[in-house]
């Protein structure tokens, strides 16, 4: 029975050391959770813990214990400022890299829609599904197609993601339920880079959508001409190949 306030939890909250390993000395529920369906694991990785983090799993905190929003200690990875060493701590220890929470989020999503390339990269070589979609068949790769490169300091933090799912297997044509490809949502947004390097990785620029929206209609849809003029050299230019090779 989940309960609002439980001293273990607030131990962690507070960082007091004492209290928290006597309590756990002394038969505290590890995995007793808080009306939000808080366990200690999830508070201990929230607040970067890393030595109450490893304390709990050795004192068989469940790792892939979740919340009221589904969440396990893994996805809460996504809002610590400095989740790499927990990233590796959970996902050693076992951690279920694809689970996901109520809304179908996965942690690789959340560390692609922060633009934490460093975390998508470990997430990857721990063999995160780069093909496991969300609600309305969202794939990491439509996620990264629609971020926006101002987000932090890296401008290419999309491009390197992008790279990174490509070469990890991932659909580049892949639609969602909408039909939308990762182009039609880079083109819509006007994300140039990311419209070109689709396009230079053989994005399909005619794909045609259930409701006849090529990349095209989406760059006029969006309102932006850079993405359209982007798109129309690009045609031109393979329509120029053709030509040549003919």
């Amino acid at each position: 029975m989940a309960t609002k306030k439980i001293p273990l939890h607030l131990a962690c909250i507070e960082n007091n050391d004492t209290i928290f390993h006597m309590l756990l000395d002394n038969g505290a529920k590890v995995n007793a959770k808080n009306y939000m369906h808080q366990a200690a694991l999830h508070h201990a990785v929230s607040l970067e813990n890393l030595d109450y983090t490893k304390y709990l799993l050795n004192q068989g905190a469940e790792i892939n214990i979740t919340n009221k929003k589904g969440e396990t200690p893994l996805h809460i990875t996504s809002y610590s400022n400095d989740s790499t060493s927990f990233l590796y701590l959970l996902l050693n220890d076992g951690a279920n890299i694809d689970a996901q929470d109520n809304k179908q989020h996965t942690t690789l999503n959340y560390a692609i829609m922060d633009g934490m390339v460093q975390n998508v990269s470990i997430l990857l070589d721990h063999g995160a599904d780069v093909s496991l979609g969300l609600g309305g068949n969202y794939t990491p790769l439509h996620l990264a197609s629609e971020l926006d490169p101002s987000l932090n300091d890296d401008q290419y933090c999309a491009i390197k993601i992008i790279k990174m799912l490509l070469n990890k297997g991932a659909n580049i044509n892949k639609r969602t339920y909408m039909q939308k490809t990762p182009l039609h949502l880079a083109a819509q947004l006007g994300l140039t880079e990311t419209i070109q390097y689709l396009l230079d990785n053989d994005a399909q620029i005619n794909r045609i959508p259930f409701y006849k929206f090529t990349p095209f209609h989406s760059a006029i849809h969006g309102d932006n001409a850079q993405s359209l003029e982007v798109l129309l050299y690009h045609q031109q230019e393979k329509t120029q190949q053709k030509k040549t090779y003919h």
